[in-house]
């Protein structure tokens, strides 16, 4: 393929995927969401190939090749006997089974050895009996999957599922793989009490969409057995909506203002090799409202990279939100992220300004260090709290005397410091939770010390708020545009010594 294909190829993906996002959920679908004469569609054999199922066949629905672009209704079947199911972990054994070495979504995709077509022994579907990790979906989950785009395999018959624990055969013969946008869920106008609510979808073009990456539906709700929950009634408000998505593809200055120091390339935001750390401010245009029973949800993926652990703690990242207008600092939280001292675990530190008045939370996570480490950093802003998590683990919560109504600073910050710690960030994304539908996972508990001295692995060279103030004064006198972060930290006082290695120096609740 020449540069002009490769062009044309592009840009007719990114028409495809919704918000230009290059990445699709990989479902499973059934008899009861696409099958002949099924309503409301009503498809024909030929329609969906019904008459050329078999195993492992991913050829796209004849329907679907011939109407990309028209929107249809799929029926999603009933409580209990489910037409749609996501995907959201993945068998380790699936990795292995080429022909994407490490991508166990593409190669069951891509129906390889032991996932559709024949292994070393000649055992097509070896790999397809007792699957863990495939969720069923009902209407929240339904729900959830709006303004997301979607790719497909279809199975001829029914997808069975036992509970506790949960698994599911998917042995048997495929009509092969569709590809579309979700619109929307829809009142039930048709089918018994206990159907689920019908899906509106965008048909899209399967050959654009489904060779960019696939992703796991993570969001998906937990299933307890065929009857629980009993979620079957269209959700009101239904996750999210999306405030900003950043892949860091181009640093965009219509959205960012950075300091100088801030690379973008490859889908990465780092510091310059010259420079000890880089920031970059995103300023909405109007600012970003926190629902009374909602939330504001700050979203970064970030990996950590060190060639080995160091007998201090050391700070690879440092985000930050303003819940006031732009340069008065009396309510924000910064969230500094890094490593302990070896052998080192990961942390989270929460420091800020709560009305003007200061507080600085530090715990650890149960994550050990690695020399790369990629993993999320979710930030939940509630109207009285600051809740953080880590690679999926809730770790701290900041509880807060004045009520927050808005926020209206994000920033991003990494760095790279003498012990080797260097920090990237691979995404960004700010959403504005439901309400009633913003919970996080449950907090863990942790240990109240009370004012006492924290006994953890931080020590004198820890690489958190002081030395951050200290840095900050620094490189606000050569930095030509500071961020307001960084006028921020150099604005703050520094805590007594014996204040810092507290777990808690002021908890609220």
């Amino acid at each position: 393929m020449d540069e002009s294909e490769q062009d044309a190829s592009a840009m007719r993906r990114q028409r495809h995927h919704p918000r230009e996002r290059l990445v699709s959920e990989l479902i499973v679908l059934d008899e009861d969401a696409i099958g002949p004469g099924v309503e409301p569609n009503r498809f024909s054999n030929q329609d969906i190939g019904a008459g050329e199922a078999k195993i492992g066949n991913r050829a796209t629905l004849d329907y679907f090749a011939g109407h990309v672009g028209q929107e249809i209704t799929l029926p999603s079947g009933m409580l209990g006997d489910e037409g749609w199911f996501a995907f959201t972990a993945m068998r380790l054994g699936w990795r292995n089974a080429g022909p994407d070495p490490d991508d166990a979504l593409r190669n069951f995709y891509e129906a390889g050895p032991g996932l559709g077509s024949p292994d070393e022994q000649g055992r097509p579907e070896y790999l397809l009996d007792k699957v863990t990790g495939l969720t069923p979906l009902r209407a929240t989950g339904l729900g959830r999957l709006e303004k997301r785009s979607v790719c497909a395999i279809v199975y001829e018959g029914d997808v069975e599922m036992s509970y506790a624990p949960m698994m599911a055969d998917l042995q048997g013969k495929t009509l092969g793989k569709v590809a579309f946008e979700v619109i929307s869920t829809r009142d039930k106008p048709f089918g018994p009490e206990n159907s689920l609510p019908p899906v509106r979808v965008r048909i899209l073009d399967a050959g654009a969409v489904c060779n960019d990456s696939l992703s796991l539906f993570k969001e998906a709700p937990e299933i307890v057995s065929a009857v629980s929950p009993a979620d079957v009634v269209r959700p009101e408000c239904v996750i999210e909506r999306e405030v900003l998505t950043e892949e860091w593809d181009i640093f965009d200055e219509s959205k960012w203002i950075g300091d100088g120091d801030q690379v973008v390339s490859d889908g990465l935001f780092y510091a310059n090799p010259n420079a000890f750390s880089a920031a970059a401010d995103y300023i909405p245009a109007t600012p970003v409202e926190v629902d009374p029973t909602g939330a504001v949800k700050f979203s970064n993926r970030l990996q950590l990279v060190s060639d080995a652990e160091h007998p201090f703690a050391e700070s690879g990242a440092l985000f930050m939100v303003n819940a006031d207008k732009n340069g008065d600092f009396k309510n924000y939280v910064f969230v500094n992220v890094g490593y302990t001292m070896a052998p080192s675990l990961l942390f989270v530190e929460l420091f800020g300004s709560d009305d003007g008045q200061d507080f600085d939370q530090f715990e650890e996570t149960s994550i050990p260090f690695r020399e790369s480490r990629l993993f999320n950093v979710d930030l939940w802003i509630r109207p009285r709290s600051y809740e953080v998590g880590i690679g999926g683990e809730m770790i701290d919560t900041v509880f807060l005397d004045r009520p927050m109504s808005a926020v209206n600073l994000f920033e991003v910050g990494v760095q790279q410091n003498q012990g080797g710690l260097r920090g990237l960030i691979h995404s960004t994304a700010i959403t504005q939770l439901c309400p009633k539908e913003n919970k996080a996972t449950k907090c863990r508990q942790h240990w109240s010390f009370k004012g006492k001295p924290w006994k953890g692995r931080v020590g004198k060279r820890c690489h958190t708020r002081n030395s951050y103030i200290r840095m900050a004064r620094e490189k606000i006198k050569y930095t030509k545009n500071p961020s307001l972060g960084l006028r921020c930290l150099a604005q703050m006082r520094e805590l007594p010594d014996e204040k810092v290695s507290y777990h808690r120096s002021r908890t609220r609740r």
